[in-house]
């Protein structure tokens, strides 16, 4: 029965028993990966171009940003309007500004009126700059003039901004000029005008003023009276006297018609005459003149004036009371008539003496009379009526005289005032600053947006890498391999340098040769030391470097002192058969095809290290290898050597690499700097569902600043002190096939006694 020493491994693992030994932890997740560490991981090996591409991108935008825009010049003008202008001979409305806010705000909706700008258009400062020429250049100082004023100021200021600091000067000073000659220099023509129009109105009351003397003049004239109220006294007393006469006339008259009645009841029928009252009450008479008086004046109203206008209501109300107090006095009369008689009459009856003169007048004689005193009545009575209108006319006309009057004198008194506050009131208005000429720019955003272009060209290109690295996760140092919490990429065991025409380099040598060592001491820290090893060494691309890192670490191990062979299961490349020089020497194909040994194994002209090269025959290629055929050549080997190790093909793209890994006890992957990482986690994912342990990654073709994290100074100096003592025989290659990396360490010599402890303690 055969004996599957991966089987006992694994067991020897679990237990933990017979040896004591116990797998370390390898490729334990580690936490996020800070902002620096995404981005260096993004744009490792990128930098360089992305930093060529960020200059130039950052200066051309940079450019065009600069060119893009031009600055801004302003200039700055102001007009101050004064809210109250001081008084030389006395206030007027010209002098003071009621609400001077919305003044204010007039103002400024005027400075930027249509009517200004076309005014200020044809200014010669600004109508000789071409710009103007442009048809939309109204709409555009519309839109760009700012016009503005701070409350309770009285300076409004008129800005403009452009590109060329000639154009706002001149837009300033031809609005401000503009605008003044408009609206500034109006308030002297409003003056004016306001003279003349007083002017006109004192010349108009001056006309009326004449009118009114002359129809006063007239009414007087008319009545041969200075005093109309005199008059007006005289007729009234001589339209009582007639009264009484038409009484005296009519009772003689009655009493002739009818003897038979006697004169007391001649009296009562007839009753007391109006005149006989008064006469007995002197006051009644008094009482009769208010009312004619009020009676013609309310007659007057009617004919005059509405029901519900002032004089109207004024004339009904007199002529109401007059006739309420005449009633009462009249009662009073009468009821002393009553009581007293004709006997009751002062002065022992005047009016009997005129009813005897009518006593020998013949009934004829006594109608003609009367007709005569009624028509003589009716007379005098237009005559009255006629002088109480003509009076009421007086009164108007005195009135109107009157407040015409203080009109003429309070015009008179205005242009007095305008005439000598004109210059004062015309400087409300004025401009208190002209616009300047600007001699650095107000913004200038050119800079900025040159910065911007900068920033903005650096961000395009590193996010362009940064894009690209994250789509195309290539591999440019060993941060890149590092496992983060969810990650499938094995540990990295360590690196190897890229070595090119730096071969000879001593340092460069000794740094290649310490990394190789430092690996296999990575590789004797995680495999199981009691038994024969099965290692294989695979890729997930072709040209990898992995036949290097086995020719390498089969030297590292041969030098240590370990029994160390080297097979070749890359059965299409036969890189390893090659730089071995074992072209054409039998090996893994016959020892397959015979299902033993047989003596191919080949020693080399190293110490400790031999080699299967890939074989000869025909017959066998990788289809025909087989899990159980090499583990049971695995198991005649492992009582031989310490250490196996196989050089196949790449994981994903070759037949062998299969079944070389699975029956292998452990698989390291060779990754080339700049190769994608996604192929990587498909190679361990495979490896994992194989049951195959991975124990790590190895960066080849790594630059000096990853390869120094594995090499210590100390380390070089030992080496460099042993390098000349004993140099480790050379396998000889052809040109065409040389290793450059066993090249680079055979010029090392042999392995430092340093490096020989640490292994032994790692062990």
């Amino acid at each position: 029965m055969k004996h599957n020493t991966k089987e006992t491994e694994i067991a020897l693992y679990d237990g933990q028993v017979a040896t004591g030994y116990s797998p370390p932890v390898t490729g334990a997740p580690e936490q996020s990966e800070s902002l620096f560490q995404l981005v260096d991981d993004r744009l490792r090996g990128r930098w360089l171009w992305a930093t060529i591409l960020a200059v130039i991108l950052g200066i051309g935008l940079g450019t065009a940003g600069y060119l893009s825009t031009h600055p801004i010049f302003r200039s700055d003008g102001a007009i101050r309007i004064t809210p109250r202008i001081p008084v030389i001979l006395g206030e007027t409305p010209e002098h003071r500004v009621t609400f001077f806010s919305q003044f204010i705000a007039t103002q400024i909706q005027l400075i930027k009126s249509r009517r200004v700008l076309e005014n200020a258009l044809q200014e010669p400062a600004l109508a000789e700059l071409p710009w103007t020429q442009s048809p939309e250049v109204l709409e555009q100082i519309s839109e760009e003039l700012i016009v503005r004023a701070d409350r309770n100021s009285e300076l409004i200021s008129v800005s403009y901004e452009h590109r060329q600091a000639t154009v706002t000067q001149a837009v300033v000073n031809s609005i401000l000029h503009s605008y003044f000659d408009i609206y500034g220099s109006a308030e002297g023509v409003e003056v004016g005008r306001t003279l003349e129009r007083l002017y006109q109105l004192q010349d108009q009351h001056t006309r009326d003023m004449r009118a009114i003397r002359q129809d006063i003049a007239r009414i007087r004239t008319r009545h041969e009276a200075s005093d109309l109220s005199e008059l007006q006294t005289l007729k009234l007393e001589r339209m009582r006297g007639l009264e009484d006469q038409l009484a005296a006339a009519e009772m003689a008259l009655k009493r002739q018609e009818d003897l038979d009645q006697q004169e007391e009841e001649v009296a009562s029928e007839i009753g007391p005459t109006p005149y006989q009252l008064e006469m007995i009450d002197p006051k009644l008479a008094e009482h009769r003149a208010l009312l004619d008086g009020a009676e013609v004046e309310f007659e007057f109203a009617k004919s005059r004036y509405r029901s519900n206008s002032p004089r109207y209501i004024q004339a009904e109300n007199r002529h109401r009371t007059a006739q309420l107090m005449y009633d009462k006095e009249y009662a009073k009369a009468l009821a002393l008539w009553e009581e007293y008689g004709s006997s009751a009459l002062p002065g022992g009856g005047n009016q009997r003496d005129l009813e005897g003169f009518y006593a020998g007048f013949s009934p004829e004689r006594l109608k003609q009379e009367i007709d005569d005193l009624n028509e003589q009545g009716i007379i005098l009575r237009e005559d009255i009526q006629q002088l109480i209108v003509d009076m009421q006319n007086l009164d108007d006309k005195e009135y109107e005289k009157e407040s015409l009057q203080t009109q003429l004198d309070h015009t008179s008194e205005r242009i007095q005032q305008l005439e000598l506050n004109e210059e004062s009131i015309v400087k409300r208005i004025n401009i208190a600053q002209e616009g300047y000429l600007p001699r650095s720019p107000y913004k200038d955003s050119r800079k900025k947006r040159a910065a911007a272009g900068v920033v903005l060209g650096f961000i395009l290109s590193f996010g362009t890498f940064f894009l690209l690295g994250t789509l195309d996760r290539r591999t440019y140092g060993t941060r890149q391999l590092k496992r983060s919490a969810g990650s499938q990429l094995p540990s990295c065991l360590g690196v190897l340098p890229e070595l090119g025409k730096n071969l000879t380099h001593p340092e460069s040598n000794e740094i290649a040769a310490h990394c190789v060592h430092q690996i296999r001491n990575q590789i004797e820290a995680l495999r199981n030391p009691h038994t024969g090893y099965v290692l294989a060494i695979s890729s997930p691309y072709q040209g990898d470097g992995k036949t290097s890192i086995a020719m390498a670490l089969g030297w590292s191990y041969a030098a240590a002192g370990y029994n160390t062979l080297l097979i070749d299961c890359d059965l299409v490349g036969r890189s390893l058969t090659r730089q071995l020089g074992l072209i054409a020497q039998p090996g893994l194909k016959e020892s397959i095809h015979q299902q033993k040994l047989n003596g191919f194994i080949t020693k080399l002209p190293v110490e400790n290290l031999s080699a299967i090269p890939a074989g000869i025959d025909t017959q066998i290629g990788p289809e025909s290898l087989r899990r159980h055929d090499l583990e049971n050549m695995y198991d005649q080997l492992r009582t031989e050597f310490e250490i196996i190790i196989i050089d196949t093909g790449p994981m994903l793209g070759s037949l062998e690499s299969t079944p070389v890994a699975a029956s292998a006890d452990g698989v390291i992957l060779s990754v080339r700097r700049g190769r994608s990482r996604n192929r990587l986690e498909e190679c361990q994912q495979r490896l994992q569902t194989m049951g195959t342990r991975c124990l790590g990654v190895i960066l080849n073709y790594a630059v000096k600043a990853d390869c120094n994290r594995y090499v210590s100074e100390a380390s070089l100096s030992v080496a460099d002190a042993h390098a000349q003592a004993d140099r480790a025989s050379v396998i000889q290659t052809s040109p065409e096939e040389q290793n450059v990396l066993m090249l680079a360490m055979e010029h090392t010599g042999r392995v430092s006694e340093d490096e020989e402890e640490s292994f032994n303690a790692a062990s």
